[in-house]
C-alpha cells in the first residue's frame, strides 16, 4: 500500500500549498475593504491580506526549497521529524480555512460583525503556537541532515 505523504516528496506540498495562498490573495487584491488588523496595546497594525498572504506564500514557498534542497544533495531527512512538521504546518492552514468557512455559513454577515469571534481567535492562537513547535523541528531536521551528509562525505 502507498503511503498517502510521500516524505521524499513533501516539498511538493509546500509548493502548492504556497500556490493555493497566492491565488487566495489574488481573490481580494482589488478590494480595499479586505484587510484585518492585529491591536498590540494602543496600536493597529492594518494589513491589506494580499500582502499578507504574498508573505505567508513566501514561507510556504521557502520550507517547500527547503526539503527540495535536502533531496537534491542526497541528504536523509529523519521521516518522523519531516512529517510532524509537514502535519502541523499544512494542517494549521487547513484548520483556519474549515473554521473560517465554518463561520461563514453558519453566520451572516451582520452576525459575525457583533459576536464575539472567540473561535476564529482560539484557533489562530492554537495555530501559532503548534507553529511554534513545528518550525524549530524543521531547523533541527535540516541541520541533521547536513551533518549526516557532512559525515558521509568526510568519511
Amino acid at each position: 500500500m502507498r503511503k498517502l505523504i510521500q516524505v521524499n516528496k513533501i516539498y511538493l506540498y509546500f509548493w502548492v500549498t504556497s500556490l493555493i495562498i497566492i491565488l487566495i490573495g489574488l481573490k481580494d487584491i482589488n478590494d480595499s475593504n479586505a484587510v484585518f488588523d492585529i491591536n498590540v496595546h494602543d496600536t493597529y497594525f492594518v494589513i491589506h491580506t494580499f500582502h499578507a498572504a504574498t508573505v505567508l506564500s513566501f514561507i510556504y514557498f521557502f520550507l517547500g526549497l527547503g526539503y527540495w534542497i535536502i533531496k537534491k544533495i542526497n541528504g536523509k531527512l529523519i521521516s518522523a521529524l519531516s512529517l510532524i512538521h509537514f502535519i502541523i504546518t499544512i494542517g494549521s492552514f487547513l484548520a483556519y480555512w474549515v473554521v473560517f468557512l465554518f463561520l461563514k455559513t453558519f453566520y451572516t454577515e451582520q452576525e459575525l460583525l457583533f459576536m464575539p469571534i472567540d473561535l476564529m481567535n482560539n484557533t489562530l492562537v492554537l495555530i501559532f503556537i503548534l507553529n511554534l513547535i513545528a518550525q524549530p523541528l524543521y531547523i533541527i531536521n535540516i541541520i541533521i541532515s547536513l551533518i549526516r551528509k557532512l559525515n558521509n562525505a568526510i568519511a
